[in-house]
């Protein structure tokens, strides 16, 4: 079957959905994106995202032609149009099309577009064994907050991380742990204290962050959210990361040393597996 794509109102088969090169999406990175992870054909924790896709709106001065309503349905539409069980469903608002200058027109008609993309979420090696990891200095602008399409600082360190064999970057900035390439990163440290680091505009407010927190809340299981030092990031008995592709990872190598015992630990295993379990529930609070 052939992916369907929503481009600006429409349905279009991948091979004739296209924009235009004046798009300030493609000039520029001026546009937003969101991510939402789709289980057994309905979305996770779906509002969620589209709040956080409108507070990035937001904050680049985007008024977007979308209401939450709207965004509701896009996602669902995407899914049926896909017929898709398991994966992701992508969504990109740039500002729009206009010859090419830094400063934008008034009455600019934003360009959206939306499609999916199957992946294996709920199980995997990944999962089970975990993934490796190495550090790099974390170079993104200081909005790191937005969810912005301006991703080469992103794309950089995973390309390292890949080619080092690696299967995520995580950044840190002047020796403090800021987050993955696209990732929370959560520590266990050797007193069994959790710990991740706090929101501001120096990290993306992952809503699989949220989701976890409110996990450990239920679980009484306190979590510390503090800055963290990558030597404490190596020094952790457990190392596991967030996020909507990702779920729960463990980390079990970082820079080629081993994390812990080089096993997915108790807390990481107890928090992914209750996370999995509300993805999978269709009535649960992810619904």
């Amino acid at each position: 079957m052939s992916r369907k794509i929503f481009v600006n109102g429409t349905f279009y088969d991948e091979v004739n959905a296209t924009v235009s090169v004046m798009d300030r999406g493609f000039l520029f990175g001026d546009g937003i994106y969101e991510v939402c992870a789709v289980v057994n054909g309905r979305p996770v924790d779906r509002e969620r995202h589209i709040q956080r896709l409108l507070r990035s709106a937001q904050e680049i001065e985007l008024d977007l032609i979308y209401s939450s309503g709207d965004l509701h349905e896009l996602i669902d539409s995407v899914i049926q149009e896909n017929q898709l069980q398991e994966g992701i469903v992508y969504i990109q608002i740039s500002r729009g099309t206009a010859e090419r200058d830094f400063v934008f027109p008034q009455g600019i008609v934003q360009t959206t577009v939306a499609f999916s993309q199957r992946k294996v979420l709920c199980s995997g090696i990944r999962l089970e064994r975990g993934i490796s990891a190495m550090t790099v200095a974390d170079l993104r602008w200081k909005r790191r907050d937005i969810k912005s399409t301006s991703l080469v600082a992103q794309v950089l360190p995973k390309l390292a991380a890949s080619r080092a064999g690696c299967d995520e970057a995580i950044l840190h900035d002047d020796g403090l742990v800021t987050e993955g390439a696209s990732t929370t990163v959560f520590i266990v440290n050797g007193d069994g204290a959790l710990i991740t680091r706090p929101l501001s505009n120096e990290v993306l407010p992952s809503i699989t962050r949220r989701a976890i927190l409110d996990l450990c809340d239920c679980g009484n299981l306190p979590v510390i959210e503090r800055t963290f030092t990558v030597g404490e990031l190596l020094a952790a008995s457990e190392v596991f990361l967030v996020g909507a592709t990702f779920f729960v990872v463990p980390v079990t190598r970082i820079d080629g040393t081993v994390v812990g015992d080089g096993k997915r630990g108790e807390v990481t295993t107890a928090l992914q597996k209750r996370y999995i379990d509300l993805a999978c529930d269709p009535c649960g609070p992810f619904a």
